[in-house]
């Protein structure tokens, strides 16, 4: 009986001591992290500035109607940027009285080239404060004959210059 108490004593000494010096590891180590956050919706702002209602007639012959795009309202900035094209809309197909009207949209100075009277998609930026001054230019050109279906034409030109409509199509920037 001693000598299995030895033995046994023997083992267990010899056990300690290779677990402390040993390479093995008999521990387990297990870590549960949670973590809570919330990411902000970005705040898209496209904020367009109407101008003063013009009148074009018969006296009144060529106006010019200014307007402004913005990516803010008061202080707060857009976080998002925009692709937007202008359009002229009309109630009417432009061609019979393409003669008679003339459009032509200015950004600052410089023309913008109107295709069907649209513009080509143009970029806003996003996180600083931009705003895009524009002015069109609506000529018109009575009829040079003084005949009947010419004023006629004439008061129909009339008609659509009254109900002219600037759309702006945006749409948020992919990123």
């Amino acid at each position: 009986m001693k000598r299995n108490r030895k033995i046994i004593f023997k083992i267990v000494i010899i056990t300690i001591i290779l677990i402390f010096f040993g390479q093995v590891s008999y521990a387990r180590y297990t870590q549960s992290d949670c973590l809570k956050g919330r990411q902000p919706v970005a705040q898209p702002i496209f904020n367009l500035k109407e101008g003063i209602p013009i009148k074009i007639n018969t006296e009144n012959k060529t106006g010019n109607y200014e307007f402004s795009i913005e990516n803010f309202k008061e202080n707060k900035v857009s976080d998002t940027g925009f692709w937007y094209t202008i359009e002229i809309a009309l109630d009417v197909d432009l061609e019979s009285f393409e003669s008679n009207l003339n459009f032509k949209l200015y950004n600052e100075e410089q023309e913008i080239e109107l295709t069907n009277l649209k513009t080509e998609p143009i970029l806003i930026n996003e996180n600083k404060k931009i705003e895009q001054k524009y002015r069109l230019n609506i000529n018109y050109n009575e009829s040079e004959v003084d005949d009947k279906e010419d004023i006629e034409l004439d008061k129909i030109i009339e008609e659509i210059l009254s109900d002219i409509h600037i759309k702006i199509n945006a749409e948020q920037e992919n990123i």
